[in-house]
Formats: C-alpha cells, sequence, structure tokens
C-alpha cells in the first residue's frame, strides 16, 4: 500500500512537472512566433524601401550618365568651332558661320 501512494505522488508530480514545462514551452514557442512575425514585417519594409532606393538610383544614375554625355557633346563641339574658326581665317577675316542649336 505505501509502494502505491509513493508511485502514485511520483506520477502526480511527474505529469505536473510535465505540464508546467509543457506551458512554458509553448510560451517561448509564442513569443518567438510573435518576434518572427515581427521581423518579417520589417524584412518586408526594408525590401520595399530598397526597391524604392533602387528605382530611384537609376533615375540618378541616368540624369548623370544624360549630363555627362551633353559635356562630351558640348566639349566636342566647342573643339571642333575653335579648330574650324581658326581654319576659316583668310586674310584676317573671320568668316562666321551660324549657330547650330539642337
Amino acid at each position: 500500500m505505501f509502494w502505491l501512494i509513493i508511485g502514485s505522488l511520483g506520477m502526480i508530480f511527474t505529469k505536473y512537472y510535465t505540464a508546467v514545462g509543457s506551458r512554458m514551452l509553448h510560451r517561448r514557442i509564442n513569443n518567438v512566433k510573435l518576434d518572427l512575425e515581427h521581423a518579417r514585417r520589417r524584412l518586408k519594409e526594408v525590401r520595399e524601401q530598397e526597391f524604392e532606393m533602387s528605382k530611384d538610383d537609376e533615375v540618378v544614375l541616368q540624369r548623370v550618365r544624360y549630363a555627362k554625355e551633353l559635356i562630351d557633346d558640348l566639349r566636342i563641339r566647342l573643339t571642333t568651332s575653335e579648330e574650324g574658326s581658326e581654319a576659316l581665317v583668310i586674310d584676317q577675316k573671320p568668316l562666321t558661320a551660324p549657330a547650330v542649336i539642337y
């Protein structure tokens, strides 16, 4: 009879200890799930911001590229007009060419 009571108390203690441990584990898992969901939302926001910034970067790079092309074109036109104006000087009378505007 004594061993039956000891065995029953041991079984009840084990069930209680397992239930408490299981409850704590469920709480930790729920906390981890909440943190994971928060991290996923934050990652989504960051990816959206990164996509918007990459679009803005491409627009800026395209503007810089166009500006460089414009500057190079103006340099070429200025150097050819300077060379052309020196070549057009005949008898100390410079010939004027009409300005071409694009």
